[in-house]
Protein backbone atom coordinates (compact mmCIF):
# COMPACT_ATOMS: atom_id res chain seq x y z
CA UNK A 1 0.00 0.00 0.00
CA UNK A 2 1.00 3.60 -0.31
CA UNK A 3 -0.40 6.88 0.88
CA UNK A 4 -1.45 10.15 -0.62
CA UNK A 5 1.97 11.57 -1.41
CA UNK A 6 3.99 8.38 -1.61
CA UNK A 7 3.18 6.79 -4.99
CA UNK A 8 6.11 4.42 -5.66
CA UNK A 9 4.97 3.25 -9.11
CA UNK A 10 3.32 5.08 -11.99
CA UNK A 11 0.70 2.41 -12.56
CA UNK A 12 -0.36 1.14 -9.14
CA UNK A 13 -0.18 1.87 -5.47
CA UNK A 14 2.56 0.31 -3.34
CA UNK A 15 2.91 -3.12 -1.70
CA UNK A 16 -0.25 -4.87 -0.60
CA UNK A 17 -0.91 -6.49 2.77
CA UNK A 18 0.47 -9.84 1.67
CA UNK A 19 3.61 -8.43 0.12
CA UNK A 20 6.33 -7.74 2.69
CA UNK A 21 9.14 -5.43 1.70
CA UNK A 22 11.52 -7.56 -0.30
CA UNK A 23 8.61 -9.45 -1.84
CA UNK A 24 6.88 -12.71 -1.06
CA UNK A 25 8.71 -15.98 -1.67
CA UNK A 26 8.53 -17.22 -5.23
CA UNK A 27 8.63 -20.84 -4.13
CA UNK A 28 7.37 -22.69 -1.03
CA UNK A 29 9.90 -21.91 1.67
CA UNK A 30 10.88 -23.18 5.07
CA UNK A 31 11.95 -19.83 6.47
CA UNK A 32 14.69 -17.36 5.75
CA UNK A 33 17.84 -16.84 7.81
CA UNK A 34 15.88 -14.82 10.38
CA UNK A 35 13.29 -17.60 10.68
CA UNK A 36 10.46 -15.20 9.91
CA UNK A 37 8.75 -17.34 7.26
CA UNK A 38 7.29 -20.72 8.12
CA UNK A 39 5.47 -23.05 5.75
CA UNK A 40 2.34 -24.72 7.08
CA UNK A 41 1.13 -28.10 5.83
CA UNK A 42 -2.64 -28.15 5.30
CA UNK A 43 -4.32 -30.52 7.75
CA UNK A 44 -6.52 -33.08 5.99
CA UNK A 45 -6.54 -31.27 2.65
CA UNK A 46 -9.73 -31.58 0.64
CA UNK A 47 -10.17 -31.84 -3.11
CA UNK A 48 -7.58 -32.77 -5.68
CA UNK A 49 -3.83 -32.50 -4.99
CA UNK A 50 -2.78 -28.87 -5.07
CA UNK A 51 -6.33 -27.53 -4.97
CA UNK A 52 -6.87 -24.67 -2.55
CA UNK A 53 -10.27 -25.51 -1.09
CA UNK A 54 -12.63 -23.59 1.15
CA UNK A 55 -11.90 -26.01 4.00
CA UNK A 56 -8.16 -25.42 3.74
CA UNK A 57 -8.59 -21.65 3.59
CA UNK A 58 -10.89 -21.40 6.60
CA UNK A 59 -8.73 -23.79 8.58
CA UNK A 60 -5.65 -21.73 7.73
CA UNK A 61 -7.13 -18.49 9.05
CA UNK A 62 -8.24 -20.15 12.27
CA UNK A 63 -4.66 -21.34 12.76
CA UNK A 64 -3.14 -17.96 11.93
CA UNK A 65 -1.87 -18.95 8.49
CA UNK A 66 -2.53 -17.46 5.07
CA UNK A 67 -2.02 -18.66 1.49
CA UNK A 68 0.28 -17.26 -1.16
CA UNK A 69 0.52 -18.53 -4.69
CA UNK A 70 3.61 -18.90 -6.81
CA UNK A 71 3.69 -16.33 -9.61
CA UNK A 72 2.92 -17.74 -13.07
CA UNK A 73 2.06 -21.12 -11.55
CA UNK A 74 -0.86 -23.09 -10.14
CA UNK A 75 1.08 -23.86 -6.97
CA UNK A 76 0.45 -22.29 -3.58
CA UNK A 77 1.56 -22.69 0.03
CA UNK A 78 0.33 -21.65 3.45
CA UNK A 79 2.57 -19.43 5.56
CA UNK A 80 2.84 -17.93 8.99
CA UNK A 81 5.18 -15.20 10.21
CA UNK A 82 6.74 -15.00 13.65
CA UNK A 83 6.06 -11.26 14.01
CA UNK A 84 2.59 -10.23 12.90
CA UNK A 85 1.38 -6.84 11.75
CA UNK A 86 -2.08 -5.67 12.77
CA UNK A 87 -3.88 -2.39 12.23
CA UNK A 88 -5.59 -1.31 15.47
CA UNK A 89 -8.77 0.33 14.28
CA UNK A 90 -8.46 3.18 16.78
CA UNK A 91 -4.95 3.98 15.52
CA UNK A 92 -5.74 4.13 11.82
CA UNK A 93 -4.59 7.38 10.22
CA UNK A 94 -6.49 8.02 7.02
CA UNK A 95 -4.44 9.78 4.33
CA UNK A 96 -5.79 13.30 3.83
CA UNK A 97 -5.80 13.01 0.06
CA UNK A 98 -8.02 9.93 0.13
CA UNK A 99 -10.47 11.45 2.60
CA UNK A 100 -10.62 14.67 0.59
CA UNK A 101 -11.43 12.85 -2.65
CA UNK A 102 -14.18 10.87 -0.94
CA UNK A 103 -15.66 14.00 0.65
CA UNK A 104 -15.62 15.90 -2.64
CA UNK A 105 -17.18 13.04 -4.55
CA UNK A 106 -14.14 12.48 -6.75
CA UNK A 107 -14.28 8.90 -5.52
CA UNK A 108 -17.28 6.84 -4.52
CA UNK A 109 -16.98 3.53 -2.71
CA UNK A 110 -19.10 0.38 -2.69
CA UNK A 111 -19.00 -2.91 -0.83
CA UNK A 112 -19.02 -6.24 -2.69
CA UNK A 113 -20.22 -4.69 -5.95
CA UNK A 114 -17.54 -6.39 -8.06
CA UNK A 115 -15.32 -8.72 -6.05
CA UNK A 116 -13.87 -10.30 -9.19
CA UNK A 117 -12.71 -6.96 -10.54
CA UNK A 118 -10.99 -6.12 -7.25
CA UNK A 119 -9.10 -9.38 -6.78
CA UNK A 120 -8.03 -9.37 -10.43
CA UNK A 121 -7.03 -5.73 -10.10
CA UNK A 122 -4.82 -6.70 -7.17
CA UNK A 123 -3.25 -9.41 -9.34
CA UNK A 124 -2.36 -7.05 -12.20
CA UNK A 125 1.27 -6.60 -13.13
CA UNK A 126 2.84 -3.25 -12.42
CA UNK A 127 6.27 -1.64 -12.84
CA UNK A 128 8.73 -3.58 -10.72
CA UNK A 129 6.34 -6.53 -10.34
CA UNK A 130 5.57 -8.35 -13.55
CA UNK A 131 3.73 -11.22 -11.85
CA UNK A 132 1.78 -11.65 -8.64
CA UNK A 133 1.34 -14.17 -5.84
CA UNK A 134 -2.42 -13.88 -6.58
CA UNK A 135 -2.57 -16.69 -9.13
CA UNK A 136 -5.61 -18.53 -10.50
CA UNK A 137 -6.00 -21.00 -7.58
CA UNK A 138 -5.95 -18.03 -5.17
CA UNK A 139 -8.54 -16.16 -7.25
CA UNK A 140 -10.79 -19.22 -7.51
CA UNK A 141 -10.65 -19.99 -3.79
CA UNK A 142 -11.36 -16.44 -2.63
CA UNK A 143 -14.14 -16.10 -5.18
CA UNK A 144 -15.79 -19.11 -3.56
CA UNK A 145 -15.29 -17.54 -0.13
CA UNK A 146 -16.96 -14.42 -1.47
CA UNK A 147 -19.95 -16.44 -2.65
CA UNK A 148 -20.22 -17.84 0.88
CA UNK A 149 -20.22 -14.33 2.35
CA UNK A 150 -16.78 -14.59 3.98
CA UNK A 151 -14.57 -12.70 1.52
CA UNK A 152 -15.42 -9.07 0.86
CA UNK A 153 -14.29 -6.23 -1.36
CA UNK A 154 -14.44 -2.47 -1.34
CA UNK A 155 -14.44 -0.85 -4.77
CA UNK A 156 -13.29 2.72 -5.41
CA UNK A 157 -14.99 4.29 -8.41
CA UNK A 158 -14.21 7.36 -10.47
CA UNK A 159 -16.38 8.42 -13.41
CA UNK A 160 -18.08 5.03 -13.49
CA UNK A 161 -14.84 2.99 -13.51
CA UNK A 162 -13.16 1.00 -10.78
CA UNK A 163 -9.82 2.70 -10.13
CA UNK A 164 -8.87 0.87 -6.95
CA UNK A 165 -10.01 -1.39 -4.18
CA UNK A 166 -9.22 -3.79 -1.39
CA UNK A 167 -10.31 -7.32 -0.47
CA UNK A 168 -10.04 -9.60 2.51
CA UNK A 169 -11.79 -12.14 4.70
CA UNK A 170 -14.16 -11.55 7.63
CA UNK A 171 -14.61 -14.23 10.29
CA UNK A 172 -16.20 -13.49 13.65
CA UNK A 173 -14.93 -10.03 14.61
CA UNK A 174 -11.65 -10.45 12.72
CA UNK A 175 -10.82 -9.05 9.30
CA UNK A 176 -7.85 -10.39 7.35
CA UNK A 177 -6.65 -7.85 4.79
CA UNK A 178 -5.27 -9.56 1.71
CA UNK A 179 -4.46 -7.05 -1.01
CA UNK A 180 -5.28 -3.63 -2.44
CA UNK A 181 -4.57 -1.73 -5.63
CA UNK A 182 -4.88 1.62 -7.40
CA UNK A 183 -4.86 2.43 -11.09
CA UNK A 184 -2.99 5.71 -10.87
CA UNK A 185 -2.81 6.12 -14.64
CA UNK A 186 -6.64 6.10 -14.72
CA UNK A 187 -7.06 8.83 -12.11
CA UNK A 188 -6.89 6.41 -9.20
CA UNK A 189 -4.13 8.00 -7.13
CA UNK A 190 -5.18 7.43 -3.49
CA UNK A 191 -7.90 4.97 -4.58
CA UNK A 192 -6.66 2.07 -2.48
CA UNK A 193 -6.23 4.34 0.54
CA UNK A 194 -9.80 5.56 0.01
CA UNK A 195 -11.06 1.98 -0.06
CA UNK A 196 -9.13 1.22 3.12
CA UNK A 197 -10.56 4.29 4.85
CA UNK A 198 -14.11 3.25 4.00
CA UNK A 199 -13.39 -0.31 5.13
CA UNK A 200 -11.95 0.79 8.48
CA UNK A 201 -15.01 2.99 9.10
CA UNK A 202 -17.22 -0.04 8.45
CA UNK A 203 -15.19 -2.32 10.72
CA UNK A 204 -15.29 0.22 13.55
CA UNK A 205 -19.05 0.62 13.18
CA UNK A 206 -19.60 -3.13 13.21
CA UNK A 207 -17.47 -3.75 16.29
CA UNK A 208 -14.55 -5.63 14.74
CA UNK A 209 -11.70 -6.36 17.15
CA UNK A 210 -8.85 -7.41 14.86
CA UNK A 211 -7.56 -6.16 11.51
CA UNK A 212 -4.76 -8.49 10.44
CA UNK A 213 -2.49 -6.99 7.80
CA UNK A 214 0.14 -9.76 8.02
CA UNK A 215 3.29 -7.70 7.35
CA UNK A 216 4.54 -4.31 8.39
CA UNK A 217 6.15 -2.01 5.86
CA UNK A 218 6.82 1.69 5.70
CA UNK A 219 3.38 2.50 4.40
CA UNK A 220 1.33 0.32 6.78
CA UNK A 221 3.28 1.76 9.69
CA UNK A 222 2.38 5.28 8.54
CA UNK A 223 -1.27 4.21 8.53
CA UNK A 224 -1.03 3.07 12.14
CA UNK A 225 -0.06 -0.60 11.90
CA UNK A 226 1.95 -2.16 14.71
CA UNK A 227 3.88 -5.39 15.06
CA UNK A 228 3.04 -7.88 17.78
CA UNK A 229 4.41 -11.23 18.85
CA UNK A 230 2.97 -14.50 17.63
CA UNK A 231 1.67 -15.22 21.13
CA UNK A 232 -0.17 -11.90 21.37
CA UNK A 233 -1.54 -12.32 17.85
CA UNK A 234 -3.10 -15.67 18.69
CA UNK A 235 -4.63 -14.24 21.85
CA UNK A 236 -6.29 -11.47 19.82
CA UNK A 237 -7.26 -13.89 17.05
CA UNK A 238 -8.94 -16.33 19.45
CA UNK A 239 -10.92 -13.53 21.11
CA UNK A 240 -12.06 -12.09 17.78
CA UNK A 241 -13.06 -15.44 16.32
CA UNK A 242 -15.08 -16.30 19.42
CA UNK A 243 -17.43 -13.37 18.72
CA UNK A 244 -20.45 -13.55 16.40
CA UNK A 245 -19.95 -12.71 12.77
CA UNK A 246 -19.81 -8.92 12.68
CA UNK A 247 -19.75 -8.08 8.98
Amino acid sequence: MSGASHEPNPGSEGPSFAEPEGGPPGEPCTGDESGEWTTVDPAEPEGSPGELTIGILIGAYVRGAFPMGEPDSDRWSLFTVSTRAILPLDRFRAPRGARRKLARGTFTATFDRDFSAVIRGCAESRPGRESSWINEPIIAAYSQLHELGLAHSVETWRDGRIVGGIYGVAMGAAFFGESMFSRIDEGGSDASSAALSVLVDHLRCRGFRLFDCQFANEHTLRLGAIEISEEEYFEQLDRALALPDAW
